[in-house]
């Protein structure tokens, strides 16, 4: 096997697109099939663990065992498992580094081919390195994944995370510095607010949809909270080991990992917060109804979602059999869903499908366009137009129109606008 990654260097230490800087050393990682001896044979499952002389060798009191040679574990790498198409891998494994030029790299490289450090027990091979954009302020942790087949193959595939660990330069006057501080406060405020509700509630605070909804914002921005501290800590940690020693190679994984949930709390937090902005703003007449034509229609929508989950597994699994074998975008059935709900909003490459094969690739596409995107979806359009029109000419009464109304007369009346009355409010003042 021949890897030319040295190819992306520069000797500057930039990748060849001159823009993405490289933070240490690269370092090429694989796990080894186990061997059974007695039966001669290679055990596709399980994974070697031992460590072994020059070229796999068995090790003796006559020779010694460099570091590329010996098995690491995951805690020592500060690597982590993968889970690909093709199986679970945890992040132990033999690990060569490349160094921080294109010299370096090909001096490595041409001793791993000379002592067959790849060879036909090889399971899977990680080509993992960090890279940094100053320009977007921007980092990328890197995995390149090559996993053998029984058949002799190669599969590739690749994981990407981003992240930033570098906070804004603008200073503390910063719009990212006074959001921060204003929701901190807001989150206190909440808090306090929850406490003397429960106070008064008791029991009975956690029957009520809203203080269970106000309860777990407040839960979701402590875990942010933590999340934020604790990444801070950890990436001042790892940019300080990669500034100790710039030639080898610094996993970045842990932060990388709390970064990836801190979004996920944001995202949950975001959503959170829309269904209360949501619950606030139906005090407005146009929002309640359409809050109470969702609810009225909510057996109609429920049917169509599930006829559309329906056609859409239907499809998955349909494409899934005819293009897995050779399309990786349908490798499994949860490729083939997402690569069809990509066709529906145009995202999507008919060309691969249709040289395939062009009579079932578009029959496929076609009656997936024509079933899902036209058919079903206008009916439900149609179902949610007949309840909205319904309830426009008959409107649901909700308890709360008297207030919205008294509140709009007093903003106006201060405002200088005197809102007109209605003639039945006319009549009973003149009674």
């Amino acid at each position: 096997m021949v890897f030319p990654f040295y190819d992306f260097f520069f000797s500057s230490g930039f990748i060849t697109d001159g823009n993405c800087f490289l933070l240490g050393s690269p370092r090429i990682r694989q796990q080894r099939r186990l061997f059974n001896s007695a039966g001669n044979q290679k055990l596709y499952d399980l994974e070697d663990m031992s460590s072994y002389g020059p070229e796999w060798s068995t090790l003796d009191g006559s020779n010694v065992s460099a570091d590329m040679w010996v098995y690491h574990t995951e805690g020592e790498l500060g690597a982590h498992p993968v889970w690909t198409q093709m199986g679970y891998y945890l992040g132990g494994g033999y690990v060569v580094e490349l160094g921080v030029n294109r010299s370096s790299a090909a001096s490595v490289i041409t001793d791993m081919e000379t002592s067959n450090w790849l060879d036909s027990y090889t399971r899977v091979i990680f080509v993992e390195f960090n890279v940094y954009n100053a320009n977007i302020n921007l980092f990328c942790l890197v995995n390149f994944i090559l996993e053998t087949t029984m058949i002799g193959g190669l599969f590739p595939s690749s994981e990407l995370q981003i992240m930033r660990l570098y906070q804004s330069t603008e200073g503390i006057t910063s719009v990212k510095f006074v959001s921060e501080m204003l929701s901190m406060v807001i989150f206190v405020y909440i808090i306090i607010v929850q406490v003397i509700r429960l106070k008064q509630q008791k029991c009975s605070y956690f029957c009520q949809t809203r203080n269970q909804l106000d309860l777990s914002i407040i839960t979701i921005c402590s875990a942010i909270t933590a999340l934020y501290i604790k990444r801070a800590f950890l990436s001042k940690r790892d940019v300080a080991r990669y500034h100790m020693d710039h030639t080898r190679f610094v996993s970045f994984y842990e932060t990388g990992t709390l970064d990836i949930a801190y979004s996920y709390c944001i995202a949950f937090l975001v959503a959170l917060l829309t269904i209360k902005l949501w619950r606030l703003l139906n005090l407005n007449p146009n929002l309640h109804l359409i809050t109470m034509t969702l609810q009225k229609a909510w057996n109609e929508i429920s049917g169509f979602l599930l006829t559309i989950l329906i056609l859409l597994v239907a499809y998955s699994i349909s494409c899934n059999l005819l293009f897995g074998w050779s399309i990786a975008n349908y490798r499994t059935v949860t490729d083939s869903a997402v690569t069809i709900i990509s066709l529906l909003i145009g995202i999507f490459n008919y060309e691969e499908v249709i040289s395939l094969d062009p009579v079932l690739g578009s029959l496929l596409i076609f009656t997936c366009v024509i079933f899902l995107a036209f058919i079903v979806v206008n009916i439900l359009l149609s179902a949610l137009l007949n309840v909205f029109s319904s309830e426009r000419k008959n409107p649901t009464p909700y308890e709360e129109k008297e207030i919205v109304d008294m509140l709009s007369l007093k903003l106006s009346g201060l405002l200088g606008a005197h809102k007109k009355e209605e003639p039945a409010a006319v009549k009973k003042k003149q009674s």
